[in-house]
């Protein structure tokens, strides 16, 4: 025994060799095995299985679909009646014919009334020095 335990110790690189081969062997086995497992036909769960009714839910759905845009239509009619309604009650409304207007008041000027212009126009215009000006 003691010579088999020297000769593996001296000998080291060949055990790991013989180890790795083997623990390949191991692993190759077990890889066959799950890839057979994954080849066999799979029982559908109770959710697929529930899922296999999915028509039923799109028919469903799809009528549900169509009752909102059913009802979006009619909301969008009963709209376009009560835009027509309010337009032709605004084309009904009296207008203010030239014959009803007010006329212009008259402008009575003076001398003070146009002075009192010039200062308010140079009070509330652009500065003098923003306007054009011919320098001579």
């Amino acid at each position: 025994m003691d010579t088999l335990i020297d000769f593996l110790l001296s000998n080291i690189v060949i055990v790991i060799a013989v180890l790795g081969f083997i623990w390949g062997i191991i692993q190759k086995a077990l890889g066959k095995t799950e890839e057979q497992r994954e080849r066999q036909p799979v029982e559908m769960k109770e959710e697929q299985k529930r899922e296999g009714s999915q028509p039923h839910r799109v028919k469903e759905t799809h009528s549900a679909f169509e009752r909102e845009r059913e009802e979006q239509q009619k909301r969008l009619r009963e709209a376009k009646e009560r835009y027509k309604s309010a337009l032709k009650s605004v084309e009904k409304a009296p207008t203010l014919s030239t014959k009803t207007r007010s006329k212009k008041p008259k402008i009575e000027l003076s001398r003070k009334k146009a002075v009192e212009g010039m200062i308010w126009s140079e009070i509330l215009g652009k500065p003098r020095a923003k306007r054009k000006h011919n320098l001579r």
